[in-house]
């Protein structure tokens, strides 16, 4: 009996982790992954930018900055035991973004001091 007792407890405990992958770990995991794409893809576009003279490349950059932004805030709602590092995380990416593009719009239209 003590025996059923024990693995009724260790099945509910396994299925309640199982849940927590699939519904937080793995999906935090893929908005992660996906941001790390997009920051390099950022980096890109403004360099291009830049080096092009092309403003398209910057307005570009400004999309995949808003999904980032989004991603982020998915993982916030998803892994609420990390919430404020997340948030923290935002933040970081919003001041390194508007750096970053007050830089390269600064070289591109000539206005960087």
């Amino acid at each position: 009996m003590i025996s059923l007792a024990v693995n009724t407890s260790i099945n509910s405990q396994n299925s309640e982790r199982i849940q927590k992958v699939r519904d937080v770990y793995f999906p935090v995991v893929q908005k992660a992954d996906a941001n790390l794409v997009k920051l390099r893809q950022i980096k890109e576009l403004l360099n291009t930018a830049v080096s092009t003279g092309e403003v398209e490349f910057i307005q570009n950059a400004n999309v995949l900055k808003q999904e980032v932004i989004s991603d982020i805030e998915t993982i916030i709602d998803l892994w609420t035991d990390r919430s404020q590092e997340n948030r923290d995380l935002r933040e970081q990416f919003k001041k390194y973004y508007s750096l970053a593009n007050e830089v390269s719009a600064g070289m591109l239209n000539g206005t960087l001091d």
